[in-house]
Order: C-alpha cells, then structure tokens, then sequence
C-alpha cells in the first residue's frame, strides 16, 4: 500500500544517510532462521518456536491468506492476545503484500465496526474468546452484516475457549501445520512480498473526537524503531525481552520489534496475573522487561514478588503513561535494577529513551532522547525552534517516524506541519521542553485526553454518550489521579430539572449498552448543580481540581501526584 507522506524524497534522504535500507522483517526473519535456525525466537504461555520454526509458520500463513483469496493490498484486521500467532500475522501479511491493521484486544463493536468500514477490510485474524468478551460472535456479526460486504474471512486461532471451529471460520492452526509450500515454487513469496518502502502495517489509535484514527507504519519505520532501542540498550542476541503489554502498543515495541532485529528471544505475556509475569522472567532467563509503570508497580508489590529469582534482569523499561509520581524510588529499590523511560507516537512511532548509563535524575524526570534513526526539537506556536531549556511543542523526525494517517493526507499534512515531503516533522502535541544534554522533559499535554495505564481515553466520546442519558441535562469527562493507572476518567453531572438521583451503577450500565470499551468507562460520578466556566466554556481544570482534592482527603493519592498534575496543567 502506498503511504501518505512522499516516500520518494524520504526514501532518498534516508537510504543516503544509512537510516533506511532495501530491506524489510521478511529479509531480517529470513537472515535469524538462516544464520541461528535452532535459537528460541518467540515463547508464549502455549507454545515457543526457533526461527526456523518461526519463518516456517509465517511463509505457511501468507500461503493460506493468498489461498482464501486475499488479494494484494487487502487490509486484515490481527485482535489476538499476546501470542506468536499474533506477530506472525505481521510478517506474514508483509509476505503475502497484504496490510495487518492492529486492533487492541480491548476495542469493541464500536472501534472495530469503524475500522473495517473506513478500511473496507476483508478479513480479520482473531481468537474465539479473551477476557470473557467473545470476539467470534461479532467479528460473525459484522460478516452477516449486509453493511459490510467485502467483510469476508474470520481466521481463528486456536485455545481461548474455542471447543469446535464455527461453520464459515478458517483454522490458523490447520495452515500453520499443513505443509501448503509444498504446493509452491521455492521462490514463490519473493514475488508477493511487500515493498519495505510502503506500508504493510497500520496501527490505530484514538482520534481527538473518541473515534480511531489510522497510522500507517513501513517496515523500514519499525525497523528503526526497533534499532533505535538496540541503540540506546545496547541490546544483542542474548537478550531476552518480557513484555505483558500489548503487541505492537508502544511499550511492547521495545521487545518486539527490538530483539527481531537482533535476533534475540522475546518472551510474551497476557497481562491479568503479575506473578505469571514474575515467573516468566525467572524461567525464561529475562535480561529486560518492556511495559506501562503499572505493570512494574503490581510486580514489585505482588505478595509473591519475594519467592521469585530475578538476577537476570539487567533493567525494566516503561512506557505508554507516566510513572505516579513519589513512586519511582520506591520501584526501582524494590526491583533492584534500573527503571527506564522512553517516549513515542503509537501511530507515528518515534521513539525517543533514556538508558541505564545517564544519572538517575535523568532516567526518573526525562522522557530519554533521540538517537540515528529519531530526532526531537522544541518549537514555539510559530514553529520556531526554542533554546534549551524553554517550554514548546515537541517535534520530532527521523527514518523512525511513520507515514501518515490511512485515507487522510490532510491530517498527515497538519501533524507534519504543512508538508508531505521530507522536510516534515510531526507535531506530538506535547509540551516539553530539551535539556543541555539533549534530553526532553514533558511538561504538559496540549489536549484534555485521559491516558489510563497506556490507553487512551478522549472525554468528548464519553461526554456525547452521557449526555444522551435522559437523566443528564450535561456530563464532562475529567482526569483524575490514580497511584496504579496514572490516571482515570471521572464524570461530573448535572442532572436534568425534576431528576433527583443518577446512580454509579445507572451510568456504567448505560454506557456499556451503548458498547463503549470497557476501559474508557468513567470510574467515579460526582453530581453537581453546575459546572464551573471560563467565558463560555467549561472550565475541565478546575472541575480536576476539585476531584484530585477529594481524592487527597479521601487518602487515595498523595501530595506528590497532585503536584504532578499540576505541573502537566491538569489542575490548578
């Protein structure tokens, strides 16, 4: 698939200078099974291939999508748990010149029914059920749905509840072990696979209005994504990287995408049990795990943590939200190696980090910095690059960063400040600021989002909804602080004239009807009689202010996270 932005000036620009290069995760995949074909690639709770094994399963899948009829630059929907099917969905439709568009396990009939209408998707990779949601019974739905009619593959995995494969579903398990290359000339994926220079993965998140926007990423972006984090850890092929987050959200980038390109081992974990997490890290040998702050948190804390051997981790790397405040210290002793910051765009990548060798002042207050393949300035509202030191939008560049929103140029054209082509740069709407030594401090969000242990929560979705609810005269969604996700939602209320009451329970029920994803739900109600307003519109800071301090009283959160949220402008 072509990309937004003008890949021909990038292309010459970055192949010039050493940052990209004429090949993508297919040649890396090819190059670990050929040089290391009996190393141990991938570890999941149910199985661990070689890279032999690993290319095997990947050639076999892209076969069997070619097979089903998928045809190039068709778009696949890959929502799996943390599994190896999951990131040999990725390279495989990289094989087969397909585009894997990642869903969050987490998203629902909402996000997803956007996705495949805005994307025309024809197939989606999936397991049966995860987490009590069942994810057949509505990817079945939307087949069935005359709305969407190019919708035409659901390919299940296998475990996650599935007992017997429904009619009409393909088995990945019945590819991946049926010898279908056999069927095929040796060469025969050569001249299917994707161009490394285009996209043949997207990666959604939540746009400003609660509804997902699509960032399109090229091997040679992830590819330098992944370096970028070889550079700053010093990573090598006897790494072993654990990661409970996600795949391809941001902090499980820094295993995945990493340790693939130095041929490491990367071991993967669904969240639920952090002990399950503790253990992987004993038995597998871990040199280094990637996660949210709240993952290092419930480890450190689990009643467990003690009865665990953990003297092969050399560091624990995390990312996707802030660390609570006063807590980093307390962390680090507990888990007795280095905690490490690092920063990017899950859309648009970018990665920026700290590392084991800077002062501890460095690695707890920064955010890291830029390396070969990234590179980060600071702005003013008129674009003009700012001295150390002073407070701007934070801008960044580089072979590491993406190549567009999907179908939007547009919105690539604004976030890249006005431009398609190679002088571009994209505009995070954060606020940092560089330190002497080249190092970015955030010091604000510019907009009202709500980042919940890494998931983004936009209040003006939730807001829409609730004010539907025919109780509610106005609802505003706020930031509240939390000592184990950073941060939750909390909905202010007023109610409409003669209703006396809205319960907590009234408003999660009304909320989930309405299929709103679990973890955007408001975790607090507080019912006023009006709002406070700056001018003509509500003023969300003070509305913060006030919850924050309830929550000080209440001794749910300390001093220190309040002081955090005010530096970030999220109270007064």
């Amino acid at each position: 698939m072509k990309p937004v932005r003008n890949y021909d000036e990038l292309k010459d620009m970055y192949i010039g200078d050493g940052q990209w290069a004429h090949r993508g995760w297919i040649d890396i995949i090819e190059y670990n099974a050929r040089r290391w074909p009996d190393k141990e690639a991938f570890v999941d709770a149910r199985n661990r291939v070689t890279w032999a094994q690993f290319k095997k399963i990947t050639d076999r899948l892209a076969l069997g999508f070619i097979e089903a009829g998928l045809n190039r630059d068709d778009v696949v929907i890959g929502q799996l748990p943390n599994c190896i099917e999951n990131v040999a969905l990725w390279i495989a439709c990289e094989k087969a010149g397909l585009v894997h568009l990642y869903s969050m396990p987490t998203n629902r009939e909402k996000e997803t029914g956007h996705f495949i209408e805005y994307t025309n998707a024809v197939a989606a990779v999936t397991c049966f059920e995860f987490r009590r949601f069942n994810h057949y019974n509505m990817y079945n739905e939307f087949h069935a749905s005359s709305k969407f009619p190019n919708f035409k593959h659901i390919f299940l995995i296998g475990g996650y509840g599935l007992e017997e494969l429904p009619d009409g579903a393909i088995s990945v398990e019945e590819i991946i072990n049926a010898p279908i290359e056999e069927k095929y000339a040796s060469d025969y994926l050569s001249k299917t696979k994707g161009d490394p220079f285009e996209v043949w993965q997207m990666v959604s998140t939540t746009g400003t209005t609660g509804m997902p926007k699509i960032g399109m990423l090229s091997p040679n972006c992830n590819i330098s994504t992944g370096l970028e984090f070889v550079n700053h850890w010093k990573l090598s092929r006897d790494d072993i990287g654990v990661t409970a987050a996600f795949c391809f959200s941001g902090p499980s980038e820094s295993v995945i995408h990493a340790l693939i390109t130095v041929a490491g081992k990367i071991v993967m974990v669904d969240w639920g049990d952090p002990e399950e997490v503790l253990k992987a890290i004993e038995e597998e040998g871990g040199t280094y795990y990637g996660g949210f702050p709240l993952h290092s948190i419930q480890m450190a804390r689990h009643p467990a943590f003690d009865k665990y051997d953990l003297k092969s981790l050399r560091f624990v790397g995390h990312a996707g939200a802030p660390f609570p405040a006063g807590l980093l210290e307390e962390m680090e002793e507990r888990l007795g190696v280095p905690l490490i910051t690092y920063y990017g765009v899950n859309e648009i990548q970018g990665i920026l980090s700290s590392n084991v060798d800077i002062p501890r002042e460095k690695r707890f207050g920064s955010v890291g910095s830029g390396g070969p393949r990234v590179h980060p300035k600071i702005v003013d509202d008129e674009s003009n690059e700012l001295p150390r030191g002073e407070v701007g939008r934070l801008l960044i560049s580089g072979g590491g960063v993406g190549a567009g929103y999907y179908k939007d140029p547009e919105k690539t054209k604004q976030a890249f400040g006005g431009t398609l082509g190679k002088e571009g740069w994209f505009d995070t709407e954060d606020l940092a600021r560089m330190d002497e030594d080249g190092y970015i401090w955030l010091a604000g969000r510019t907009r009202d989002m709500i980042l919940r242990a890494g998931q983004n929560i936009f209040p003006a979705e939730i807001e829409g909804m609730l004010n539907a609810h025919p109780k509610v005269s106005n609802a505003c969604i706020v930031s509240m602080p939390d000592t184990n996700y950073g941060e939750k939602a909390c909905a202010f209320v007023i109610l409409k004239k003669g209703e006396t009451t809205l319960t907590f329970l009234e408003m999660v029920s009304f909320l989930t009807e309405r299929k709103l994803a679990k973890y955007k739900l408001p975790e607090r109600l507080e019912i006023v009689e009006s709002f406070p307003m700056l001018g003509d519109k509500v003023n969300k800071r003070a509305l913060g202010t006030d919850i924050a301090y309830k929550l000080l009283a209440e001794g749910l959160v300390g001093q220190p996270m309040l002081d955090k949220f005010r530096e970030q402008g999220k109270i007064i």
